[in-house]
């Protein structure tokens, strides 16, 4: 049995334009998801370098931040935490 070749050939000016419209699609919905800026990396720690600075376990990472302890700020399922209000508890 043959199987059918479903690959679509589009001229060069037509996928770059088509390419372009998806990038700004994406673009468009990560920021809409995404509101306010990212964390920028030497203001905002993650949680394994929270303990490392700390030296404590996950489970006291945990409470301390159920306490807000912190400021944190969660993008997608990464919760990120303020590497002042950390360095306050040192």
């Amino acid at each position: 049995m043959k199987s059918m070749d479903t690959r679509l050939a589009l001229p060069d000016q037509l996928l770059d334009r088509v390419l372009e419209e998806f990038s700004a699609k994406v673009s468009k919905e990560v920021s809409e998801r995404l509101p306010g800026r990212v964390p920028v990396a030497d203001e905002w720690l993650r949680a394994n370098e929270v303990m490392s600075r700390l030296g404590i376990s996950p489970r006291t990472l945990y409470t301390y931040t159920r306490r807000q302890a912190f400021d944190t700020k969660k993008i997608g399922r990464t919760l990120f935490y303020s590497k002042e209000s950390v360095m306050r508890l040192v």
